[in-house]
C-alpha cells in the first residue's frame, strides 16, 4: 500500500512498507489511506520481487504444532548499572515469518536504552537466529513508563528449533542490586501475533513466557569466567553464542568476538554452572564447572 507521503505519491516503495510496520507496532501517527498507481510509467523499477516459490505455501496447522511453538523471555541474571541484553526467543515450526507483541517491565529497574520514537531502533536488533534481513520495528514512547511494543518482519521463515528472535538493550539501575523482575508479554498497544503471513489476519497458536531479570552487585564483584569457541580446525568461531546456566535455570548470554573469544563478568563463585555453546554449523559438548576463582581457558572445539 502506498502510505508513506501525504497524500499518497502513486508508487509502492520500501518506505511505504516501513510505514506500515510502524502503524502495526502502536503508531500515533494517523494512518494515511492508500493510493495505488495512477498512470504507467510514474513510478521507478525497483529489483524484481523474490520469486513465489521461496516462500513455503500457508497450510493449517495442527494443534500438536501449535502446542509446540513458544516466544520465551530469556532468563537473565545481570549486574546493576550495566547495559544489558535482554533477549527473546522463539521455539520455531519452521513457519513463522510476522511476530508481534508488547513487552512491559518495571522502570524503576530497568531502563530502554535508546531513542523514544517508532521505527527501527539499533537497540532493538534482530537476535541470533533471525533470518538474514529480518526486520525488527520499535515502539519505544511509552518505555519509560515500561512499555514497548515490537514487530518481527522476517524475509523467509525462521528455522526450526529455538531460535533468537530479538534483544533489547536495557540498563538495570544501580538502586536495584538484590532484586528481580519480570518482563511480561502484553496486548497494548500492539496485540500479541505470530504467522507466516500478516495478510491473512490470522495468528498461529503460541505460549508466551515471561521472563525473569535478577539483579546482583555491580561488577566489581564477581569473578570472570572466559574462554575461545574453536571450530574442528582449531580457528575462533566469531558470532556464536556461549551461554552460562546456574543451578536454578538461570542463563547468562555471551557471544564471541571475531577471533571466537568470549567473557563472562560478575560471575557468583563458589557455585557449579554449565557452560554450553550454540551453533547451527558444528556441535558441541556442553560441560559442567565449580567456579571458586577467575577462570580462563575455558575452551570448546567443534566435533566433526
Amino acid at each position: 500500500m502506498d502510505t508513506a507521503e501525504v497524500p499518497g505519491d502513486g508508487c509502492i516503495k520500501p518506505n511505504d512498507k516501513q510505514q506500515i510496520l510502524n502503524y502495526i507496532a502502536g503508531g500515533s501517527s494517523t494512518w494515511i489511506a492508500p493510493a495505488g498507481p495512477t498512470s504507467a510509467g510514474v513510478c521507478p523499477l525497483g529489483p524484481a520481487s523474490p520469486a513465489v516459490e521461496n516462500f513455503a505455501p500457508v497450510v493449517p496447522e495442527t494443534q500438536e504444532t501449535a502446542a509446540k511453538r513458544e516466544l520465551r523471555i530469556m532468563p537473565l541474571t545481570v549486574s546493576s548499572g550495566g547495559i544489558h541484553e535482554i533477549r527473546l526467543a522463539l521455539d520455531s515450526q519452521s513457519n513463522e515469518r510476522v511476530l508481534q507483541f508488547s513487552l512491559d517491565f518495571d522502570p524503576s529497574i530497568l531502563e530502554f536504552v535508546g531513542e523514544l520514537g517508532i521505527g527501527v531502533n539499533e537497540n532493538v536488533a534482530p537476535g541470533y537466529g533471525a533470518p538474514t534481513g529480518t526486520i525488527v520495528t520499535a515502539n519505544t514512547e511509552a518505555a519509560e513508563t515500561g512499555r514497548i511494543s515490537i514487530v518481527i518482519d522476517a524475509p523467509t521463515a525462521f528455522e526450526n528449533g529455538l531460535r533468537e528472535a530479538v534483544k533489547i538493550a536495557f540498563r538495570v539501575k544501580p538502586s536495584a542490586t538484590g532484586r528481580k523482575t519480570n518482563v511480561t508479554f502484553s496486548d497494548t498497544p500492539t496485540v500479541r501475533f505470530i504467522a507466516f503471513s500478516d495478510s491473512t489476519g490470522t495468528s498461529y497458536g503460541a505460549k508466551y513466557t515471561a521472563g525473569k531479570v535478577t539483579i546482583t552487585e555491580a561488577y566489581s564483584t564477581g569473578v570472570e569466567v572466559s574462554g575461545r569457541v574453536l571450530t574442528p580446525d582449531g580457528r575462533g568461531l566469531r558470532n556464536t553464542q556461549v551461554t552460562i546456566t546456574d543451578k536454578y535455570g538461570v542463563a547468562r548470554i555471551a557471544t564471541t568476538s571475531s577471533f571466537g573469544t568470549f567473557r563472562f563478568d560478575a560471575v557468583a563463585p563458589g557455585e557449579t554452572y554449565t557452560i554450553a555453546v550454540r551453533s547451527n554449523r558444528y556441535r558441541f559438548a556442553s560441560r559442567q564447572v565449580t567456579i571458586t576463582d577467575n577462570l580462563s581457558n575455558i575452551d570448546f572445539t567443534a566435533r566433526e
